[in-house]
């Protein structure tokens, strides 16, 4: 999911924290998977836990990506449902269908607006399927700051042209209003959702 060279360019973030935040796992369907491995065979449970330890048998802090990614490994032997993984926020299988469109090296630009304009967002480098850099909109405000008065669903296409020349890439991407990108959310990222509030006129979508 990230690439090798991977970097998170601004050290302060807000934007894609906030992004982090509206996208990540409801608690219920974190409890969902808690009651679903309770209810496995008591020796489903053990073989599981079993082998969890001795995947993490290794000494020192293992992150949470870590832990989720060996979690996972243990579905097929042992039955139990695996816990998804998310990269800031976002579902790594979301991800993962959604980066793999993109071999050749390009920026995608998106913007979640409020009433005031970009309330979240992030600029993300992607290459061979994978991230290479996450960064904010202030990358383009910094370098053009006559960018910044341009927020709205209509000005996606002239930063574009601003990240293209900042990052030397391709560069497409998605504007849509914040209740507009929850519902898409609660869809389950359902690309007819998404696709009707482009029709609606409350998100825009250019691909690069």
């Amino acid at each position: 999911m990230l690439n090798p060279e991977f970097r998170l360019l601004d050290p302060d973030a807000e934007h894609i924290e906030r992004l982090a935040r509206m996208t990540e796992v409801a608690e219920e369907e974190q409890s969902s998977w808690e009651e679903m491995f309770l209810s496995a065979p008591a020796e489903a449970q053990a073989e599981y836990l079993n082998r969890l330890i001795a995947g993490l048998a290794k000494p020192g802090v293992h992150s949470a990506r870590e832990l989720c990614g060996v979690m996972q490994s243990l579905t097929e032997p042992t039955g139990v449902a695996p816990l998804e993984t998310f990269t800031y926020g976002w579902p790594d299988s979301l991800l993962a269908s959604l980066l793999a469109r993109f071999e050749k090296p390009c920026v995608l630009l998106l913007g979640v607006l409020d009433g005031d304009g970009i309330w979240a967002g992030c600029l993300a480098g992607i290459s061979r399927g994978g991230l290479d850099f996450l960064a904010t909109f202030d990358w383009l405000w910094t370098d053009e700051p006559e960018l910044a008065a341009k927020q709205t669903l209509q000005d996606l296409p002239d930063l574009c042209r601003a990240a293209k020349v900042r990052f030397a890439r391709r560069a497409g991407g998605l504007f849509i209003y914040c209740d507009e990108f929850l519902a898409w959310q609660n869809s389950g990222w359902d690309p007819d959702v998404l696709q009707g509030f482009v029709d609606q006129a409350t998100a825009v979508l250019s691909l690069p």
